[in-house]
């Protein structure tokens, strides 16, 4: 359409790669010939006649192609951009789209190019094949309108050129152009009129209207009940996805053909299907990822920086903001953090856990889980960060010390942004406290007990019953028998996490070593809260948790008895050094400045020397990002389901015992 100056306007499809630009570009070029099209209520074409309009698809998907002419060819291929989008015009209408190699379309395009005029544009092409349409239905030319369609503008040898070529043929309101891209181009945004260097441009440097349709990544929960995937597993696994459509179609590409395979086979599949975009290329990205920490695109000599290279190679899924922002996190699909044990360190065994837990063991304690198994991997993820100096290289923020909470969104250096310090004692460090990772190893110890007792034997070990952490002095002294899984003391940096039905307060905890030389105790309790009044977690909920664990706390330090507990064998001398943190999933009714005004009066009736924190929805949906989005959602779609069955819940055998 045009503008109140007559000019044409240019419409972007904008997404990452394995998104749909080029399916929706083929789409736009096989419109039905008898379907009417129609906008606001009226039809497009005289009679509805989808021949009037006449869609001209080009692609660069291939790659541009660079080559030096033979001594016996034109001269006209030593300037080979300025011909490549007029040969490809003509290729594609004539011989049609070639996707399989660009090695064919060479071939022919060496012999097309010598022998069109030099006088020969894009433009003349198209209104040629304009009339030549209106000669063949019978028509007068100007009721023929021209589409050009030119796919993976960024892939062409100079896009500039190639921009400017076919703009150039939008001369009357019956020419149109679409273009398809990954990122808001050079081309388009140093043309830019208007706004800031991040702003959304609408207008192009000769000012001709400029429309991006953007196209997100997909809502798998709505596509699996639009396709009729009830089976639940499988549905998990479309989630995984992370709603890329690319890996989704990997994923039913292989259960089409091993409908009875188990989890691990398909996700093995699957993966095996995104080998050009395995985790070795996605592992540098992945503390970014998983921090949701951004990252540039560009350098500030403006060449593209290894982030932007992995999203246009299509490691990374990062989908339409990057029209708009020249700094966004990176994001990964799911499923490939499952291929990571294989290609890094041991100690990152947490993320291929995690993956599993949300389609083998997904059942009413999965957001338990998944935050422990992901505070586990970020652990790992910074120290490797930091010692490959990382965002350095990409022109992001120097990694240092880990900072454990901020009220701030996020930060290449937060592990827990958005924080709410609900009541920070006199004192306290924990607003601006850091830690040092430098002995992460990404290890989860489950167990099945209180873990506010201390059982004779030690703790029970989920997996496979065996005695975990046991005291100094039950069962060995400082270690028994059976390896490294059984411990005397709980060990900085290694979480553990009770499945015990009524461990009061907590669910989870983690001793930190402060870079301030002190170590400190962590305690997060999980909760999900319904939409409805019964089972909404709210601020009187909150208040008796603390109080609960006040008195939990009052006996680990107070009563001689519980002075070989783990806790207090890790360093824990008293509640000063200790943090309870609520992890709230979904809406609350905790309304944080009357809960402070709430503990501020509790504590002025007895002391609470230990931090409280609220880590709420808003906080979680912000430092878990696009990448962990799918996890939450997850647990949401199986917290607020009224039953599971054990079929449903029918994964690999074994895959636990893989992971850990």
């Amino acid at each position: 359409a045009a503008d109140c100056d007559g000019l044409i306007g240019v419409t972007a499809l904008l997404a990452a790669p394995g998104v749909g630009k080029t399916h929706l570009c083929d789409d736009i070029a096989r419109l039905d010939a008898t379907l009417p099209l129609v906008l606001d209520g009226e039809q497009l074409f005289v009679d509805g006649d989808n021949r009037h309009l006449l869609a001209v698809p080009v692609t660069f998907a291939n790659g541009g192609m660079q080559w030096t002419p033979k001594s016996h060819e034109s001269a006209a291929l030593a300037v080979w951009p300025r011909v490549e989008l007029l040969v490809r015009v003509v290729f594609a209408h004539f011989v049609g789209v070639d996707r399989r190699s660009d090695d064919r379309f060479a071939a022919v395009a060496r012999a097309i190019a010598p022998q069109l005029p030099r006088e020969l544009t894009v433009r003349h092409v198209l209104d040629a094949l304009a009339y030549d349409r209106a000669q063949a239905l019978g028509v007068t030319e100007d009721t023929i309108h021209v589409l050009l369609v030119v796919d993976e503008l960024l892939s062409a040898c100079d896009s500039n050129k190639v921009y400017r070529d076919a703009v150039d043929a939008l001369h009357n309101a019956r020419r149109g152009c679409v273009v398809s891209t990954l990122e808001q181009t050079p081309v388009l945004r140093g043309e830019q009129v208007g706004g800031g260097a991040t702003a959304q441009p609408d207008r192009t440097g000769s000012r001709r209207p400029l429309r991006w349709l953007p196209m997100p990544m997909l809502d798998t929960f709505a596509w699996c009940k639009a396709n009729g995937v009830r089976d639940e597993t499988q549905k998990r696994l479309y989630v995984l996805s992370s709603g890329h459509p690319r890996t989704m179609q990997f994923v039913r590409e292989v259960i089409s053909k091993q409908p009875d395979a188990p989890a691990t086979a398909i996700v093995g599949a699957v993966n095996d299907k995104r080998t050009d975009r395995s985790p070795h290329a996605a592992q540098p990205f992945l503390w970014a990822a998983l921090a949701n920490v951004p990252l540039p695109l560009r350098t500030a000599g403006h060449t593209p920086t290894a982030f932007a290279t992995a999203v246009q190679a299509g490691v990374l899924i990062n989908g339409v903001r990057t029209a708009f922002n020249q700094q966004l996190p990176p994001a990964v699909p799911l499923v490939s953090l499952f291929d990571v044990l294989d290609v890094a360190e041991p100690w990152l065994r947490a993320l291929p856990q995690l993956v599993w837990t949300l389609v083998d063991k997904l059942d009413g304690k999965a957001f338990e889980r998944v935050h422990v198994l992901r505070t586990a991997a970020m652990f790992v993820l910074h120290r490797m960060a930091r010692d490959t100096d990382f965002h350095m290289d990409t022109g992001g923020e120097q990694l240092s010390t880990l900072q454990l909470f901020s009220d701030e969104p996020t930060g290449a250096n937060v592990l827990f942004g958005g924080a709410h310090f609900l009541h920070v004692p006199a004192g306290s460090t924990i607003e601006e406290m850091s830690i040092d990772v430098h002995q992460a190893q990404g290890i989860v110890h489950t167990v099945t007990d209180n873990l506010w007792t201390a059982p004779d034997g030690g703790w029970t070990h989920a997996r496979d019953g065996d005695q975990l952490l046991p005291r100094r002095g039950a069962g060995g002294g400082g270690g028994a028998a059976g390896g490294d899984d059984k411990l005397a003391l709980l060990k900085p940096l290694r979480l553990v996490y009770t499945t015990y039905d009524t461990n009061e307060a907590f669910d989870s905890a983690v001793v930190v070593p402060t870079t301030a030389g002190t170590p400190h105790l962590v305690l997060f309790e999980n909760k999900f809260s319904r939409g409805d009044a019964k089972n909404k977690f709210t601020s009187d909920d909150m208040l008796l948790k603390v109080r609960k664990a006040r008195t939990r706390l009052d006996e680990l330090f107070g009563d001689e008895k519980y002075k070989e507990h783990l806790f207090r064998e890790a360093g824990i001398g008293g509640e000063k050094q200790v943090t309870l943190c609520f992890v709230v999933l979904r809406k609350h009714s905790v309304a944080v400045e009357t809960l402070k005004k709430q503990l501020r009066k509790a504590h002025n009736a007895t002391p609470i020397a230990f931090n409280v924190v609220l880590l709420d929805h808003a906080a979680l949906v912000q430092h878990y990002g696009d990448t962990l989005a799918p996890s939450v959602a997850l647990c949401e779609h199986v917290l607020d389901a009224s039953t599971i069955s054990a079929a449903t819940l029918a994964g690999a055998a074994g895959a636990v015992a893989r992971t850990e």
